[in-house]
């Protein structure tokens, strides 16, 4: 059974790998390129994001099973560390949340939310309450913040860290807030210190959030 999971991870990873570049270059450089093209063009930093992806697949497999955590489980986890990496990325280049990446998130959540009602069926309601309350928190907490930093903050972090209370509920929303709110500030105040950014500068936030995510999983 460990070596039927290890293959699907593989295979996984390098179909995410391809699609990943394939939409950021789309997304970022504007064209309109299929995705043999893309991977062609690009097959240097594809080949780089799948051994990426693959060695974190490999290493969320054999920490999670060391902690009993279910593949449903497992799988959705690395899903979600794989397109916040893709977000993270494109947030950097462009300051830019594409609205698609968190639209096919919340249809991933709601796929597994429903495996688990299979799969754990006294487990489901709990579950389902928990995301609901994790995704209008994470909303409600980043729009107080969207409307007192005038134009600091924008929508495309309101609708991420919403995503992220989905998948996480309350207090993994809370926890994986508090680290890249922390990062983000440390990286701003020192770009403020060696004058490489202004007071009204703004800095995009998917990276940081991407960081708290790989922080509550190497902590969890």
């Amino acid at each position: 059974m460990i070596v039927v999971k290890y293959i699907v991870f593989i295979l996984v990873s390098i179909v995410l790998a391809g699609f990943s570049m394939f939409f950021r270059q789309n997304y970022v450089e504007d064209k309109k390129v299929s995705l043999p093209d893309s991977i062609k063009k690009h097959w240097g930093i594809t080949a780089a994001v799948g051994i990426m992806y693959l060695v974190f697949a490999i290493l969320a497999l054999v920490f999670f099973e060391k902690k009993e955590i279910s593949f449903l489980q497992m799988t959705q986890c690395v899903l979600l560390w794989d397109a916040m990496f893709l977000i993270a990325t494109i947030d950097f280049q462009v300051k830019k949340i594409p609205n698609k990446l968190l639209l096919v998130l919340l249809a991933v959540r709601v796929v597994f939310l429903v495996l688990t009602f299979f799969e754990r069926p006294e487990d489901f309601v709990p579950i389902l309450v928990s995301s609901l309350i994790g995704m209008a928190v994470g909303a409600f907490i980043i729009l107080i913040v969207l409307l007192l930093s005038k134009g600091q903050v924008g929508a495309g972090d309101l609708k991420l860290f919403a995503v992220i209370g989905f998948f996480f509920g309350l207090a993994g929303l809370i926890e994986i807030m508090m680290y890249s709110l922390f990062l983000s500030a440390i990286v701003a105040i020192s770009l403020l210190l060696f004058r490489k950014a202004k007071m009204k500068s703004t800095i995009p936030m998917a990276p940081f959030v991407f960081l708290g995510l790989t922080f509550y999983y190497v902590l969890l």
